[in-house]
């Protein structure tokens, strides 16, 4: 079987999707969940599932660099399922990356350090 049939018969776990949409929840609030009207739990497990299959193939890490990027590239509205895989896909242009982690942002100290951090990074 061709290489690139096997990635279109993967699908991504529903479990990742789930995290997905609730990212999305929590950043874009009544914006996303105004795509469910009425709490429409069939659409919006219809919709995980549509996800699930279009995001077959892409990786953990590819997914978690496309969640620290979307609000910066989808500031009013959240993204489409082909939008949010185009954004996965950047951080094949981007290698290097990697997302910061704080244990505890809301430690000054763990705020300092990040910060420390992050202009050593850009010089």
């Amino acid at each position: 079987m061709p290489e690139y049939r096997k990635i279109l018969k993967t699908k991504c776990d529903l479990k990742i999707v789930s995290r997905v949409f609730a990212h999305f929840t929590v950043k874009y609030g009544h914006k996303w969940s105004s795509l469910f009207p009425d709490g429409d739990l069939a659409l919006y497990e219809e919709s995980k599932s549509m996800w699930a299959e279009e995001m077959g193939g892409l990786s953990m890490e590819q997914i978690k660099y496309a969640l620290d990027i979307v609000v910066d590239n989808y500031p009013e509205w959240p993204p489409t399922v082909g939008q949010f895989k185009q954004l996965c896909k950047l951080s094949e242009i981007e290698p290097d990356y990697v997302p910061m982690k704080l244990d505890n942002p809301s430690k000054p100290e763990t705020v300092a350090a990040s910060l420390a951090e992050m202009m050593r990074s850009l010089k």
